[in-house]
């Protein structure tokens, strides 16, 4: 196969988000064997030539699968697990064995990636509910899910990227794995195309998973944990999450249940005082699942969860779930602007908003329709600050920063307003024009900024100024010394209206 070929194939596989893309810098690895390094968006076209350098090795990229409309064409179930915990090869059979379309890859730090291709895109959203039930299918339901949203906050939104594979095609360590076997990047172009589903077919895929019957209707991370010893040091916490769920099925007969669950699923089974301690604490009213704790936050996966009869989203519960931000990014304006994902929906929200729980259940309701069920203040501010900690800060448009929010108004000034004849003039808010630099008083521009609900303090305007290369200098107007701003011909040039004859001005 031609190496344009095999190129344009790549790309048709792998094409999503076309305004950015992400690069990733490579460090050390760490104890646990993931590969460190620096993550950046780039927010600029994914062309052909970065295809083209991702595959020679001179520049990694890593794809944004959701595109502009919200759609698709490829998903990723991204396994974490390093120092040689995966064993690609058992995992491509155990997908054979369920007959998943589905591609094996090694990650950079030795994890799995689990690729979905189809031959035509479909909505972000279905993808996103498929591929987290299969991530539930094989074991691993805790993992992160790539679209990560159902759609985009905004024309601004970059979405979430992921690394792909066959960086330096020659010596790949992100490979794919075809019978057992790590495959060539040609090998793996046939492969994946093989596997290539259409639309009818993605939607025909059947996913129901064989669960015992005593789990019934359970949140998927109940089930993980059913079908592994629990042991000491995470069996009081997974009983009491049994027995939220034996609350919900079993109203009228729930402690005798979590009796079962206890000899069934924890190993030793806890003392019948250490049950009984659980079983007064769910007499209280405002029980949940503790989602964000251990040991079941390590297999949450909230997507399948909600749709389970006893899952976050059931309606046997007093209190309602809270609804927790699962990704971050900013955007550095002025105020910034944070785009947080919620049940796989990006929203754009303020500072306020993210900080304050009140805030952002208005948030919530005004954008998902939903109403968030509030927790511990304390708790809160520790899971934004958990999301802070790797938090994404991309770089704003020009156009949205105080400079170029303020460069956008000077030329507007510039151009509506008139040109003197005489220096004089300036002091009717009009702009003298000398050796191409345009002259106006500061005041009558923070007039104008004021109709335009733009004020700012006069230091802050002069300080935003003279970083976009503004001068000051003191002319003689009138009878008076004033303080003039000037700006250079960018903005100069910007001034072609006619001269206002001071002679012919009033009636």
């Amino acid at each position: 196969m031609e190496k344009s070929v095999i190129l344009n194939k790549f790309i048709d596989l792998y094409t999503g988000l076309q305004r950015a893309h992400g690069t990733y810098t490579v460090g050390e690895k760490s104890a646990n064997g993931k590969v460190g390094g620096k993550a950046r968006t780039v927010q600029e076209e994914t062309t052909r030539e970065k295809y083209k350098n991702h595959l020679s090795g001179t520049h990694g990229i890593g794809i944004v699968p959701i595109r502009e409309d919200n759609s698709c064409s490829f998903g990723v179930i991204d396994i974490d697990e390093y120092n040689g915990t995966i064993n690609h090869a058992q995992l491509e059979k155990q997908c054979q064995e369920l007959n998943l379309p589905i591609v094996v890859c090694c990650s950079k730090s030795g994890g799995a990636h689990c690729y979905l291709f189809l031959t035509e895109p479909i909505p972000a959203g279905d993808m996103l509910d498929t591929m987290s039930t299969i991530a539930t299918l094989i074991g691993h339901p805790g993992v992160e899910i790539f679209p990560k949203q159902r759609s985009l906050a905004s024309d601004q939104d970059t979405g979430n990227w992921i690394n792909i594979p066959y960086f330096d095609w020659e010596f790949p360590t992100r490979h794919a794995f075809v019978n057992g076997e790590p495959a060539d990047l040609e090998q793996f172009i046939v492969h994946a195309e093989n596997m290539r589903v259409t639309p009818a077919e993605f939607h025909a895929l059947e996913l129901t998973p064989e669960v015992d019957d005593l789990l019934e209707g359970a949140p998927p991370c109940l089930i993980a944990l059913s079908q592994q010893t629990v042991s000491e040091g995470g069996r009081n916490n997974s009983l009491y999450n049994f027995g939220v769920y034996c609350k919900q099925r079993w109203p009228d007969d729930w402690e005798s249940k979590i009796g079962d669950f206890n000899s069934r699923f924890i190993e030793p089974s806890l003392l019948p005082a250490e049950v009984l301690n659980i079983s007064k604490s769910l007499r209280k009213k405002d029980y949940f699942y503790g989602c964000d704790g251990p040991p079941i936050k390590q297999f949450c996966n909230k997507t399948v969860c909600k749709k389970q009869k006893y899952g976050i989203g059931g309606e046997t519960f007093d209190s309602l779930p809270p609804l927790i931000p699962d990704s971050i990014q900013k955007i550095d304006t002025t105020p910034p602007i944070w785009i947080i994902g919620v049940e796989g929906i990006r929203i754009e929200c303020s500072s306020t908003q993210l900080l304050k729980q009140e805030h952002y259940q208005v948030l919530l309701m005004d954008k998902l329709n939903k109403i968030h069920g509030n927790i511990k203040p304390d708790k809160w501010r520790k899971i934004i600050a958990g999301l802070m900690s790797d938090v994404e800060v991309m770089p704003a448009p020009m156009e949205l920063t105080e400079t170029g929010k303020l460069g956008h108004h000077l030329e507007e000034y510039l151009q509506n307003r008139p040109k003197a004849r005489i220096i004089d003039g300036m002091d009717r808010g009009q702009i003298w024009v000398e050796n191409h630099k345009a002259h106006f008083l500061l005041n009558k521009f923070a007039e104008f900024l004021e109709t335009k609900r733009q004020a700012m303090p006069p230091e802050k305007l002069w300080s935003t100024l003279s970083k976009m290369g503004a001068e000051q200098k003191t002319l003689t107007i009138g009878d008076l010394e004033k303080g003039v701003c000037l700006v250079d011909e960018k903005f100069a040039r910007t001034i072609e209206l006619e001269v206002v004859d001071e002679d012919t001005r009033a009636f």
